[in-house]
């Protein structure tokens, strides 16, 4: 029922232009593909909070990991943004999209990583006696 919601709000955005990127969005991005370094804290000031809204919802409202995940985001955000500055139609668009990636990945990791230590605390007999497996 969501779906013509979303094509109606998807083909008014298109009429209208992208409304989210800017003029300045571009210029900042030209000065950031030709060497300016100090151009990346002028988006990440713009856009920070934003981001840490998406954090905040993949980390399921706990603000402690909200924060770190958008550390993690600033980090690829400062290493990748310079190197595909200038084919960045969609400043907003692709911060989004790199912060959703990462904290997908980020989480991801810490689930895999909890589960082994989950396995590291069963006793070796355990896994023996139980399941005939012998830990690493």
């Amino acid at each position: 029922m969501r779906r013509p919601a979303t094509k109606i709000w998807y083909l008014l955005h298109l009429a209208l232009g992208n409304s989210s990127f800017t003029e300045q969005d571009q210029s900042l991005l030209n000065d950031l593909s030709l060497g300016d370094s100090a151009v990346f804290w002028r988006i990440w000031q713009k856009y920070e909070r934003y981001l840490y809204q998406i954090c905040l919802r993949k980390a399921r409202g706990r603000s402690h990991d909200a924060d770190e995940l958008l550390s993690g985001v600033m980090l690829k955000a400062l290493d990748r943004l310079p190197l595909h500055a200038a084919n960045i139609s969609n400043l907003k668009g692709w911060l989004a999209a790199l912060a959703r990636n990462f904290c997908t990945d980020a989480l991801r990791r810490s689930s895999r990583e909890s589960q082994l230590e989950f396995i590291d605390q069963i006793p070796d007999e355990t896994c023996e006696s139980r399941w005939g497996l012998k830990k690493r």
